[in-house]
């Protein structure tokens, strides 16, 4: 909670450490570094001096803290649209960085999907930097991307229209249109 919401969330989050708060589970660590990635807007969370830390520097602090983190982070990143928490993860954490992920799969061998979810939010500046920092995109993935952007239940993400004009200005998306042309009709 301290890492959503706090106004001093660092302070918070020493004096836990130092007072022995657990982190030994799996479950602890993620919801602490999932709560900075998803940190409340600077309104809600500023301090009486005016001064606000963000949801990068809360995350960099719980790095040097010697939190594990994952590429399940990216992803929440990518969901919450915090493109300077994405920035930070892809640089200082080796597992988050998507250039160097083999057979485009995440370290855990899961599929990467944060292109996907990226789109689903609405998050067309998050789609834009892992674009163009050669995160893996097809012909495919635009397809569903774009798929996800125009029909996510229960609502259309906020900037979705944003999102379905960027994929649609992508070399991949020109390709799947080619293509779709292209095949013969099956009667």
């Amino acid at each position: 909670m301290c890492a959503w919401l706090s106004k001093n969330p660092i302070d918070v989050t020493n004096w836990a450490l130092l007072n022995n708060a657990a982190r030994e589970s799996h479950c602890a660590e993620s919801g602490v570094l999932r709560g900075a990635v998803e940190r409340v807007p600077e309104s809600s969370n500023t301090q009486e001096d005016g001064t606000h830390i963000s949801a990068r520097e809360v995350l960099e602090h719980f790095v040097r803290c010697g939190f594990n983190v994952t590429c399940d982070i990216l992803h929440t990143a990518c969901a919450f649209g915090s493109l300077e928490c994405i920035k930070y993860l892809k640089k200082a954490v080796p597992c988050c960085d998507f250039e160097q992920w083999k057979d485009f799969k995440r370290p855990n061998g899961e599929v990467n999907q944060i292109m996907h979810v990226a789109a689903q939010e609405g998050h067309v500046e998050v789609l834009k930097y892992l674009y163009d920092n050669d995160c893996d995109f097809s012909v495919e993935d635009a397809e569903q991307c774009l798929d996800l952007a125009e029909n996510r239940k229960p609502k259309r993400a906020e900037n979705s229209a944003l999102v379905i004009e960027w994929i649609k200005q992508t070399d991949e998306w020109r390709e799947s249109q080619v293509y779709d042309l292209t095949e013969p009709e099956v009667q």
